[in-house]
């Protein structure tokens, strides 16, 4: 049977039920509505100077309007929508004017909806949505509170004898505090203090909120259930129960697989989209020629490429190796962009062993269903990023440990294969190994613990360990002169330390939210994005919510909750890179959890008559869940698209190298813009000797260079044209 151990459930739901899952679910979602982001935004205009204050953060110019003559705000669509509380206005410390604003700012909706994405909700105009006239002189304090997250920002625009406008970008990713003129001019400009409470805050609100949604689906499922299913039903169910697993999950990966190499090919353009991505690229480039570092050309001080370190001559990784060792198998052949995705159906069949052991093959076949379906997932799966690879050998792991589990007598080499997957893991990325192997381990001893097993055993699996992570503490000492200090070290400013919790509790907010929109993608497009977010990781809290929780989910639960925590103590958060990518390795137990939960509401109901293990799921909870997968099937193409030319980057550039026929060259790109060099990946990677050499052009000293003199011809790139310079540009730049 698909299904089992899924319910303890053995009667029949009433309308009754339903009603108290229902407005205890509407009481939930109001309470957490309550603890919605919001700021405080104070406008102070006295001593011919203005000075604003949001966060803690303060920011000053000697500009100045004075009188104000108007008050508007300006904003833009979002996926948890702009809006307000209250705008006072006060003059010599009198309050003289108190106008409520929106709750939510009427804008023209965004299409396709937004998804919480810091680069492709950047669109659309602002619109005004609020407006007073006033008449103001100095001195003079104008608060609001607004509410929502967004990536682009809210304006407040002071108007009178000039105009000014303050920029409030907040609840998302970055927070920023900005002040422009008329034109467009940046007058100020900062990144606001993180504040702890406030985020704290809207995590609770965002738990409140997806504990609303798991009651309001429990409500849902509960009352289509209580509507019976025809005898019909069950011999139709029993027919689907004698399709082999097999079969759907060769159906599954490989429209898994062909849905990640098209995004990887044809949307993202086989070419690295973050900073992270083109690091990789180079790293596991330079392995290909036999070496960890490379010894720059003579004009590297000229070449600005990111996360790559320039030492005593040198290029060295700012990553460790263990991923550029596996990309640079497909770099070997000349494919690296597909490495990803021909790890995607490895992903998909570990998702499905592992669920079937914990849940049964019913959950297996969902989770496996929900994760081939996953924007994030795919996104990750057709880029270049590390995660893939990280979290396919966690789940080797956690595969390995319950097989141990499960077997009464444990050999030695089970235990040092689990502790080599997770020793691959720790050289691929530290943090996420470190904080997942923490939970295996707690695991394992208590595990040998309940059945008597020698506490000693656990070495093997600390010997595995040792033995994998070899050639990484060997990389790290050529590296860094250290077996222990990784190449992140290298970077100049430090980030990670206790100091950054703040910054932390922050990131956790924002990746939770970006989770949310793209874990599962149900409802988008359909329903505002505060429902995507919350419903996105409601089916995960089913179980909890409803006190069903087993030791099974308690244990995801962990594994979830500690890579969360693991980032507490950095400053960075990832989400530059199609999402909430620095918690992927939590989304194969997400899926695990959130199938567990639709089974759990999907066969409350059981037939007559049969045995309470033998459970199928009821008509009207078989439809409700047809509904949420078809809300994400028919959105995942146009979601996937929205990505081309992410971050920037595109193909436009090698377009217009081929076109122009050019082979060799210099080429000279615009200074400190990043996506330009991820543009010309493919001709990057061992510095000398290429025939076409891409350097940065406002850097006069690159002229003189001899090598780069002998090179012909030479051409300009400005980001949208390549052009040829002339011979009088070129002696005349050549004479500087």
């Amino acid at each position: 049977m698909y299904l089992q151990n899924v319910s303890s459930s053995r009667t029949y739901p009433s309308l009754r039920v339903a009603t108290i899952y229902f407005a205890t679910a509407v009481t939930v979602w109001i309470a957490g509505a309550a603890l919605q982001p919001s700021l405080v935004v104070t406008i102070t205009g006295a001593d011919d100077r203005l000075t604003i204050e949001a966060s803690n953060t303060v920011i000053e110019t000697r500009s100045i309007v004075a009188p104000v003559s108007r008050i508007s705000i300006e904003a833009c669509d979002s996926i948890v929508p702009p809006g307000g509380s209250w705008l006072r206005v006060y003059q010599d410390s009198r309050l003289v004017t108190h106008a409520p604003l929106p709750r939510r700012f009427s804008v023209e909706p965004l299409i396709p909806a937004p998804i919480g994405d810091w680069f492709i909700d950047f669109r659309g105009p602002h619109q005004t949505v609020f407006s007073t006239p006033v008449n103001l002189d100095q001195p003079y304090t104008i608060k609001a509170k607004l509410t929502g997250r967004y990536v682009r920002a809210t304006r407040v625009v002071l108007q009178g004898s000039s105009e000014l406008s303050v920029l409030v970008r907040s609840g998302l990713m970055d927070e920023d505090l900005l002040l422009e003129n008329s034109e467009g001019e940046r007058l100020a400009a900062t990144r606001m203090a993180p504040e702890p409470a406030r985020r704290i805050m809207a995590l609770v609100g965002t738990g409140l909120r997806t504990a609303a949604i798991a009651l309001l689906l429990a409500a849902v499922f509960t009352f289509a259930g209580s509507l019976g299913s025809p005898k019909w039903w069950e011999r139709v169910w029993e027919q689907v129960s004698k399709i082999r697993p097999a079969v759907v999950m060769a159906i599954l990966t490989s429209g898994f697989t062909a849905l990640s190499l098209w995004t990887a090919g044809s949307v993202l353009e086989r070419l690295p989209h973050t900073r992270d991505e083109l690091a990789y690229l180079l790293s596991a480039r330079w392995l290909l020629d036999g070496q960890i570092g490379h010894v720059a050309p003579n004009y590297a001080d000229h070449i600005t490429l990111p996360w790559v370190n320039l030492v005593d001559g040198i290029w060295l990784p700012h990553h460790p190796l263990g991923w550029p060792a596996i990309l640079a198998l497909g770099e070997f052949v000349g494919k690296g962009w597909m490495v990803n995705p021909l790890l995607a159906p490895v992903w998909l069949v570990l998702l499905y062993l592992i669920g079937r052991r914990l849940y049964g093959p019913g959950v297996a076949i969902l989770a496996t269903i929900f994760g081939a379906l996953s924007p994030l997932a795919t996104l990750i799966f057709a880029s270049h990023l590390s995660h893939p690879s990280c979290s396919i050998l966690l789940l080797v792991a956690l595969l390995l440990m319950l097989w141990i589990r499960d077997h009464s007598t444990v050999s030695a080499w089970p235990l040092l294969t689990l502790g080599a997957a997770l020793g691959l893991a720790f050289g691929i990325r530290p943090a996420s190994a470190a904080a997942l192997g923490t939970v295996f381990g707690v695991f394992i001893l208590l595990d040998f613990r309940r059945r008597g097993l020698p506490h000693l055993k656990v070495l093997w699996i600390a010997a595995g360990g040792l033995i994998a992570l070899t050639p990484t503490a060997l990389a790290n000492h050529y590296v860094t002169g250290s077996f222990f200090r990784f190449p992140y070290s290298l970077v100049e400013s430090k980030m990670l330390g206790l100091g950054y919790l703040s910054y932390g509790i922050r990131n956790l907010d924002s990746q939770l939210t970006a989770l949310g929109a793209g874990l599962h993608g149900w409802g988008w497009n359909l329903v505002p994005g505060t429902f995507v977010i919350a419903l996105g990781l409601s089916a995960a809290a089913v179980p909890f919510v409803l006190r069903r929780a087993t030791r099974t989910d308690l244990f995801l639960l962990a594994i979830v909750t500690s890579l969360s925590l693991v980032h507490l103590f950095t400053r960075g958060h990832g989400l530059q890179g199609y999402g909430a990518r620095y918690l992927f390795e939590a989304v194969a137990p997400l899926m695990l959890l959130s199938a567990r939960g639709i089974c759990l509401l999907a066969c409350e109901t059981n037939w007559p008559g049969r045995r309470p293990r033998q459970l199928i799921p009821t008509l009207g909870g078989s439809v409700l869940g047809v509904v949420l997968l078809l809300s994400a099937a028919f959105g995942i193409v146009t979601r996937l698209n929205s990505y081309h030319g992410y971050n920037s980057v595109n193909g436009s550039l090698e377009a217009a190298l081929e076109e122009a026929d050019i082979t060799t060259g210099v080429v000279f790109l615009p200074e400190n813009e990043w996506h330009h060099w991820a543009q010309v990946a493919a001709h990057l990677g061992t510095g000398e000797g290429e025939a076409i050499v891409f350097v940065e052009k406002t850097k006069n000293a690159v002229i003189e260079n001899d090598d780069l003199r002998r090179v012909s011809p030479w051409l300009d790139w400005d980001g949208q044209r390549l052009r040829t310079l002339p011979n009088s540009a070129r002696n005349a730049k050549q004479r500087q």
